[in-house]
């Protein structure tokens, strides 16, 4: 049990480093949105796909072959590093070419040099991802966490400074950049024993991690670009101005799932599900994993729903409450991913990487399908057809990933949602009953008391199912 204890330890770092990094991505949402024009908002979310483009494929699943291999030599982890940086190199000239292209597509002149700015943060992530993957694969989750939050916190002033000099757009470039070269910098320093000298690539030898990684980044960039297939379509057939509401409505709903809750969970439980994929504790873990997402998510999703107005005024400002209902939408859509979320640390801890790759690539057809027939209804439409989607997918994801993987079906979890369920409708009914969107403060108030009595009601089930990860 070594590994789990390990892992529960840096339970804690993961939380300070990902609550303080999403706090401060919240914060520079909020400034920006402010601050920016609905075209500038609209020019922004297309920068922020290509970051994300870059986090999810700039190494091709390599990272995480790294950590699932837990026996590489360092020959073979010389081999994957080249393979890296030639990669990092490869999609920095890429985007550079594309640039005009994609530019035309959107109708947005300005993306071109931007974006050919913005492309060497390929590349230069492309120098330390491989250290990360080992300090992850040997949990030192404290000196990952001292990286995160030093570089997100660098680049967060950096884009407060270029905002007060009036930088525009040209802010979050600033900002991604500032991020990127710390974080670099950062790791060769703390992860020195983990630098590794080149190798010269002899397929063979690293056949098995190219090949689990390919398939690993094959579902992940397939998966990403069906989730982002829809503000694609606004972009190109509503506009920017129209992208630029929708992209920031859904970064503020994605956030707290995406990049605050659920990492704090997935990160540790990848490296403890993998040391202990052969036996039948999968089941259980994967079961206490689902259990205490839900516990968190269920409620703060259903307080967005019920509360949109108040979300957004407090948020983006008063001007934002008339898109109330494309966040209301948006935030169920958005529990819906946030419980199916887990099942892609099960497969890659388990090594079912191609089912995976299979599953997206079917989700990646249907999606983009459905969407272009209804985007023409205009944002509140679309947003309320993914969530429609993502309900039926989740149900296929119990069928067809579930069950195979892990023996977890329907009824298993039906009894892992069932209590936060029931809470958050009984809290959320009376609270809607007591009022009807009355002062902005009252409001406040009690979506703040309707939280707190939700996590109080819930706080022993969570604390039971995070006790049972030690035994």
């Amino acid at each position: 049990m070594t590994a789990l204890h390990s892992a529960l330890r840096g339970i804690s770092w993961v939380a300070l480093s990902t609550f303080s990094k999403g706090g401060l991505q919240l914060a520079q949402l909020i400034i920006l949105a402010r601050y920016l024009t609905p075209l500038e908002l609209g020019v922004a979310a297309i920068l922020n796909l290509v970051i994300g483009f870059t986090q999810v494929f700039g190494d091709a699943g390599l990272s995480n072959a790294v950590i699932y291999h837990t026996k590489l030599t360092d020959n073979q982890l010389g081999q994957l590093y080249v393979i890296n940086v030639t990669l990092g190199v490869i999609l920095t000239i890429s985007l550079v070419l594309l640039s005009d292209l994609i530019a035309v597509f959107f109708s947005m002149p300005l993306l071109s040099e931007l974006l050919c700015v913005l492309a060497s943060v390929f590349f230069i992530r492309s120098l330390s991802q491989q250290i990360l993957a080992r300090l992850q694969q040997k949990m030192h989750f404290d000196m990952i966490a001292k990286v995160d939050i030093s570089a997100q916190l660098l680049g967060f002033l950096a884009v407060i400074l270029a905002v007060y000099y009036e930088a525009g757009i040209w802010s979050l470039v600033i900002g991604q950049f500032v991020l990127v070269i710390c974080s670099s910098m950062l790791l060769f320093i703390v992860g020195a024993q983990y630098i590794t000298r080149p190798k010269c690539i002899v397929w063979p030898q690293i056949k098995e991690p190219v090949k689990y990684g390919l398939y690993q980044c094959g579902e992940a960039l397939i998966n990403f670009s069906s989730a982002q297939v829809d503000q694609v379509l606004v972009g190109k057939l509503l506009g920017p101005e129209k992208l630029g509401v929708y992209a920031y409505i859904k970064d503020l709903v994605f956030k707290p799932a995406l990049q605050l809750i659920n990492p704090i969970v997935n990160k540790v439980a990848f490296p403890v599900m993998v040391n202990f994929k052969e036996g039948n504790a999968i089941h259980g873990m994967y079961l206490s994993m689902l259990k205490v997402l839900s516990l968190i998510n269920i409620p703060l999703y259903g307080l967005m729903a019920a509360f949109p107005e108040v979300i957004l005024e407090v948020t983006f400002g008063e001007k934002w409450v008339e898109h109330s209902a494309v966040l209301q939408w948006l935030a169920l859509y958005m529990l819906a991913i946030a419980l199916v979320n887990p099942v892609g640390v099960l497969l890659r801890a388990v090594g079912r990487v191609k089912r995976a790759f299979w599953w997206n690539i079917v989700v990646a057809f249907i999606r983009p399908a459905v969407l272009f027939t209804t985007v023409s209804t205009g944002v509140i439409g679309l947003a309320f057809t993914l969530f429609c989607l993502q309900v039926l997918f989740f149900i296929a994801h119990v069928q067809f990933l579930l069950k195979p993987c892990a023996h977890v079906g329907f009824r298993d979890v039906y009894f892992a949602l069932r209590l936060p369920l029931i809470v958050v409708t009984l809290v959320v009914s009376t609270a809607l009953f007591m009022v009807n969107y009355g002062p902005l403060e009252k409001s406040i108030f009690l979506l703040i008391s309707t939280l707190i009595m939700c996590l109080l009601l819930m706080s022993p089930s969570i604390l039971s199912n995070i006790k049972s990860l030690r035994k």
